[in-house]
């Protein structure tokens, strides 16, 4: 998939782009890995939200504000479906014929819900891999979109209702408005439906602070409350689908101490977690088995904080976050909600920062070697100046075996540096940080740990890590940084 694509004439059909971002979906039957073939390819005039597999159907979410200029003007005058957004879809591309073009979904495809927040769409589009030829179905919700959660059988989109227009009232002397955030919920399958809608106080930190669970939706929420000079206040609500509405089954309040808002949440069955933080890190535990009658179940307090939290072997949790400007990571002992424990934590160091504190992606863990991998950016890590004055930094991928018995031990540092060296005049180009990593065994049950950057890729043996046995050189053309 590709954001922000070119359109591509072959693909422009008769409708032309009325946005700067557009989405283009590209199919390839890969059966001859010598051959690739380009089967298909789809052009959607939205910008990318997301997309997940669930078995052999691709759901993609794509969002776009509608251009209402004509209907101010001219409301009696307006074509509704012209206001649409449009798709042009090509399953021939070798033939170089036109793409049919269609609207994403027709009126009869879009929902309104009760309140919408907001004047564009949110899309959901189906590829299905086992018939990756056969006509596209999508459903559409007027809404904004912000973020995207999906269960195996159901998907949710959450919008932040805090649009501008909600501050209109105030201009006239009313109360503040409550800011919040409204979920949709669409059906998956081969053709995924649109079910319901609703709303909870407050906003959303990620993905992560959505979980459904037996038929249930859970939400953890922060409201700020910035214009009322109050202190945040942390919630969880329970929803559950009640014919188009999403309704509150069960609500918490009260998560943390005054003045805490949330940094982490994760949820596990029967179980949740939420970290909150003003100065230091309460990890509180929630009894999530009654769903009508949620409760805090314990709270452990350590310094820093966390912001992604990853259960393994079923009673640990590890966590990233920060504490005193390190990269700190963190163990936990879940088996007894009511008592977490602090089994082990590790600083990197002053001046580290990683991409996995903030994306999730850039976060892997191998249960096969119990072995994270992270990207560490770190300044003033070494003191040799032998190195064209960039030897205060370290840009690379650290490894650490976590176990409940040794706690979290580093294993081993990969790093990108000759990827960045220009051996022919002594410079060097600027180093940028490990974007992702990942983990492949073969038959032998030998692991190797892949490693991407901007500049290329590098495959290490788990077993002797310090030997890069594969490199791959990625094109790149941003110019050389003399350093002197």
């Amino acid at each position: 998939m590709n954001e922000y694509a070119e359109f591509d004439e072959s693909l422009s059909a008769d409708f032309a782009p009325r946005i700067s971002r557009m989405t283009k979906i590209t199919l390839l039957q890969i059966s001859d890995p010598q051959q690739p073939e380009v089967i298909r390819e789809t052009v959607v005039e939205s910008g990318y939200v997301d997309a997940l597999r669930i078995d052999q159907q691709v759901y993609l979410v794509v969002a776009t504000q509608l251009d209402l200029t004509s209907v101010i003007d001219d409301p009696q005058s307006v074509e509704v479906e012209q206001l649409l957004p449009m798709m042009a879809d090509n399953t021939d591309p070798d033939q170089q014929i036109d793409a049919v073009s269609t609207v994403i979904s027709g009126c009869s495809e879009i929902y309104q819900p009760q309140n919408v927040t907001g004047t564009g769409t949110v899309s959901l589009l189906a590829f299905d891999l086992d018939n990756p030829l056969a006509e596209l179905t999508s459903t559409s919700v007027l809404a904004n979109s912000t973020m995207v959660y999906a269960s195996q059988d159901n998907l949710y989109i959450a919008s932040i209702e805090d649009d501008n227009w909600l501050w209109f009232p105030v201009m006239e002397g009313d109360d503040y408005p409550t800011p919040s955030t409204r979920i949709h919920k669409f059906s998956l399958g081969g053709s995924p439906q649109y079910l319901a809608s609703g709303s909870v106080e407050g906003h959303l930190l990620n993905k992560f602070s959505m979980d459904e669970y037996q038929g249930l939706l859970r939400v953890v929420t922060t409201e700020l409350n910035w214009w009322r000079d109050d202190d945040p206040e942390n919630r969880l609500f329970v929803l559950q689908q009640n014919d188009s509405q999403l309704m509150t089954h069960a609500e918490l309040s009260g998560l943390g101490k005054p003045g805490e808002r949330v940094f982490a949440v994760r949820f596990d069955q029967q179980r949740g977690f939420v970290v909150t933080f003003e100065q230091i890190d309460p990890l509180i535990t929630l009894d999530l088995s009654d769903s009508a009658n949620p409760q805090v179940a314990g709270e452990l307090e350590v310094p820093g904080f966390s912001t992604y939290l990853h259960p393994i072997e079923g009673d640990r949790l590890l966590a990233i976050g920060q504490e005193n400007l390190s990269i700190k990571l963190s163990l936990f002992d879940v088996s007894t909600l009511s008592q977490p424990i602090l089994l082990s934590e590790h600083l990197i160091g002053q001046g580290s920062y990683s991409e996995a504190q903030y994306d999730h992606h850039a976060f892997t863990w191998f249960e096969q070697e119990k072995m994270l991998a992270i990207p560490v950016t770190q300044w003033n890590s070494v003191t040799d100046s032998t190195d064209f004055g960039l030897s205060d930094i370290f840009n690379g991928l650290e490894l650490f075996r976590v176990t409940a018995e040794s706690g979290i031990q580093p294993y081993a540092a990969i790093d990108h540096d000759f990827f960045y060296e220009d051996p022919d005049n002594g410079n060097w180009f600027y180093p940028e940080g490990i974007r992702r990593s990942f983990f492949v065994s073969d038959d032998q049950m030998n692991s190797y740990i892949y490693s991407i950057s901007s500049r290329g890729m590098l495959v290490n043996d788990l077993a002797s890590p310090e030997n890069n046995i594969g490199s791959i050189e990625l094109p790149y053309t941003d110019p050389v940084f003399y350093l002197f």
